[in-house]
């Protein structure tokens, strides 16, 4: 059965965002009293996750290979039966060696959602409390990757900012949108209104409104500053932090700037992305890309 729905995503792209909108949209709070989300969702990576769907059952072993991932997917798949689950991943869609890491036989749909790689980067120093020059050198190390020796997450390859969007952008093996973080910002009801009906066939404007205004980013810091948040890493100062589009102009100096988009600039305008005369703007992405 295909039922799982990826938001996968470069860490610090809106992928908790979208997932709080969602929730909204089920008449969930985006993040409970217990400073979590409700269980419409999980993140493929967490360990807790991967204990509870093997619960009873023989799990298959996750020490020294990724081969673990896609009967995990299936597992998961069987449990949730004929509801649907959203599934977030910070995973590109396959290993540097070619591994498969996604199970497309239980995959209804993917959505990729993507961010100026500037503002990654900056969004990156507080998410790792790192500065600059080792966000830098994740977003472009091609060997990338997330949680290593972590006791709560399997680790996520990640690979280089622009790697890892190609490597969804070029599978054919599950059906995929994209969403552009900016795009969510400064048009939200048109686009989280165009991601609820392609995904789950919701057109009730009312109903996308009180969603988009239910996961707005000041209610989301508002809430996390209550009740906490238990996706916030310990070296940040707090998981939602800046928000706005083009705060890496701010942060970053111009070398840093002209760094970023040596890397990825190509990729960067494939999307949609221009960065000229130290401003960055948005353009029509390539036509061939499934945006929403």
């Amino acid at each position: 059965m295909k039922n799982i729905i990826w938001l996968a995503s470069y860490p610090k792209s809106g992928n908790t965002w979208l997932r709080a909108f969602t929730g909204a949209l089920f008449g969930l709070e985006p993040i409970s009293e217990q400073g979590r989300f409700a269980a419409f969702s999980t993140q493929c990576n967490a360990r807790d996750a991967f204990q509870t769907a093997f619960a009873g059952k023989t799990a298959p072993k996750t020490d020294g290979t990724l081969a673990w991932r896609q009967p995990f997917q299936r597992q998961l798949s069987e449990n949730v039966g004929n509801r649907r689950i959203f599934c977030k991943t910070h995973c590109r869609y396959s290993s540097q060696s070619g591994e498969d890491l996604f199970a497309a036989d239980v995959a209804l749909h993917a959505i990729l959602i993507v961010r100026n790689p500037i503002d990654v980067c900056a969004s990156l120093t507080n998410h790792f409390g790192v500065g600059v020059p080792v966000a830098l050198n994740m977003i472009n190390n091609p060997d990338a990757a997330m949680a290593r020796n972590s006791t709560r997450n399997f680790e996520a390859p990640l690979g280089d900012w622009s790697s890892f969007t190609r490597s969804w952008l070029e599978q054919s093996d599950i059906p995929l949108s994209v969403m552009r973080y900016e795009d969510m910002f400064f048009e939200p009801e048109k686009r989280f209104g165009a991601f609820a009906a392609k995904v789950m066939g919701i057109r009730d404007p009312e109903k996308i409104a009180a969603a988009v205004k239910a996961s707005a980013f000041d209610n989301l810091q508002e809430r996390e500053t209550r009740f906490g948040f238990d996706e916030k890493p310990g070296g940040a100062e707090r998981f939602f932090w800046k928000g706005r589009p083009y705060h890496g102009l701010d942060m970053l100096d111009s070398a840093a700037q002209k760094a970023v988009w040596l890397k990825h600039g190509q990729m960067a305008e494939r999307i949609g992305y221009r960065f000229e005369n130290g401003q960055i703007s948005l353009a029509e992405p390539d036509a061939s890309l499934p945006v929403l």
